[in-house]
Formats: C-alpha cells, structure tokens, sequence
C-alpha cells in the first residue's frame, strides 16, 4: 500500500519545473545575443521604448507650439532635423511620436494574438462543425487583402489613430487564429498531452496549462514579425486621412503634411520617413534572429 500511494503521490510532478525552463529561457537569450542581427534590432527597439517613456523629459522643445517665422528651416544646431511648414521642431515631434508607434505594435498584436487565440484553441483542440465554422470565417476574412480589409473596418468604425489600431488588430486576427491551429494540432497529439487527460486532467486545463504554453514559441516569433507591419499599415492609414489626425506628431501623420515639401524642403520627408524605416528594420532583424533561435528546425542556432 505505501508503495501505491508514493506513486500517486509522485504523479502531480509531472507538470514543467522552474529550473529546466529557467536554464532554457538563459540559453536562448545566449544564443539571441551572439547574432548581430539580434543586437541590431534589440538596440533600436529599446532606443524606441526609451523614446517612447521619457521622450516628453528629453525632448528641447514642445512638439505642438507654431513658430511661423521659423517654418521649412533646415536642419541645424538649432533643429537637429529642422522645422516644419508651422515651425514645429521636427527632432521633438519625431521622438514624441515614438509612443505612438509603441501604442501601435502592442495594441494591435495584442488584439490579434488574443483574438487568434480564443478562436485556434478550443477550434483545433475539440475539431469538428466548430473548427470547420471558424477556419471558413477565417478564410473570408483572409480573401480579404490585408490593407483593404483594414480600409473597410476604418470606414465603418471611422477614423483616428484609436480606430486604426482596432482595425489592423482585427485584420491581423486570422492570421494567428492559423497559426495557432496548426501548432495546436501538432501539440495535442503529443503523448504529454495523452498523459495528462489519462491522469484525468480537463479539457480546460490541457488547453491552457499544457497544450498553450507549447506552441508559443512560433506565435512570439510571429507577433516580433507582425510589429513593423502594424507599423507600416497606421503610417498607410494616416497617410490617406483616416489614421492619426492633426495635430497629433503621428509619423505617418507627419508624412502627410509633408509630401507637398519633398522639392523645397525634404528633410520634412525624410525625418519621419527614415524613421518609420529605421524602426520597421530593426524590429524585423530582431524578429528574424528570435525566429532562427526558437526554430526547434534550426540546428545553426543550437551550436555554439
């Protein structure tokens, strides 16, 4: 009898343990550091969260006062990047802007990671008329090009930069309610799986204990790779009026009132141009490194 009951007491720890996942989360920020790519994009991306916290604190001037007198200035000691048609300081509006482009990614992938979620999940863990019901939603909405379908959302909801962000976070749902399906259908078949239902786990349970933790490595990697794109799609949208609106230093916004200066004063251009840029760059070469080290595929990753 004391041998049963040793057993059955033993049966709970089969659950993960902290030292096993603490020394993998180590080894794959060590692998993550050694690529250059991963650096890259890790030291633009963190210049852009401390732009985004303590831009207001650094910044020389108000990004909103008008100084018509000092319009279409060049960039100087004075305006590290210049001044733009209403004399605004264009370095202030650029680094005060940083925190739009943060609301952006993280509201956005997290209305389509949350939203892909609660749609792959319990869909690919039960099958059946409910998984067929949700993956042909989803291929209508992905018949849909992705910009026009966020056009469509915008002009019903209306626009602003609040509005843009819900719509790309919509458009961006089917995309991860895919990937989560076809990672979750891999994982369910897994014999950790086979053995916690046999030890009489509920569904509930598997799903959001043992199933989901499993297939988040290729949904970080996608939302890493999703960022710029969220990005590029509000810069679109405010580009055509239906994004960020005036006065708000938006760098898509920012674009739009300069496009009639890109001749006569064209750093008004590229100030917010390069920056979109430069960010879009180094969120992707991050996102790109994160994808090879979690690649359980990817042997290169692995050696060291």
């Amino acid at each position: 009898m004391k041998t049963k009951t040793s057993q059955a007491n033993t049966l709970p720890q089969l659950e993960p343990q902290t030292r096993p996942a603490a020394s993998q989360t180590r080894r794959i920020l060590r692998h993550l550091l050694r690529k250059r790519s991963a650096q890259i994009g890790g030291v633009i991306f963190l210049t852009l969260i401390f732009m985004a916290l303590f831009g207001p604190l650094v910044i020389p001037y108000d990004p909103f006062d008008i100084h018509v007198e000092q319009r279409l200035q060049p960039p100087s000691l004075q305006h590290i990047f210049g001044t733009d048609e209403q004399g605004r300081d264009l370095f202030s509006r650029i680094i005060f802007g940083a925190r739009y482009a943060l609301q952006i990614m993280l509201i956005t992938t997290v209305i389509g990671a949350a939203g892909g979620l609660l749609l792959g999940l319990p869909s690919a863990y039960f099958g059946g008329a409910a998984d067929m019901l949700v993956m042909r939603l989803m291929d209508v909405m992905l018949g849909f090009p992705y910009i026009l379908l966020i056009l469509a959302i915008v002009a019903i909801i209306g626009p602003s930069l609040e509005n843009a962000m819900i719509a790309i976070g919509v458009a961006g749902i089917p995309s991860f309610a895919r990937l989560a399906r076809s990672a979750i259908l891999v994982v369910k078949e897994q014999d950790f799986v086979t053995a916690e239902r046999a030890l009489g786990g509920g569904n509930t349970r598997i799903m959001f204990r043992t199933v989901l933790p499993n297939i988040l490595s290729p949904i970080i990697v996608y939302i890493s790779l999703t960022m710029p794109t969220a990005v590029l799609a509000a810069a679109a949208l405010s580009f055509v009026g239906l994004g960020a609106q005036p006065p708000m230093p938006e760098w898509g916004a920012m674009l739009v009132n300069a496009r009639d200066f890109m001749v006569t004063a064209p750093w008004v251009v590229l100030a917010p141009g390069l920056t979109i840029f430069v960010v879009t760059l180094g969120i992707n070469l991050f996102g790109n490194a994160l994808r090879d080290v979690l690649d359980p595929r990817d042997t290169t990753s692995q050696k060291s």
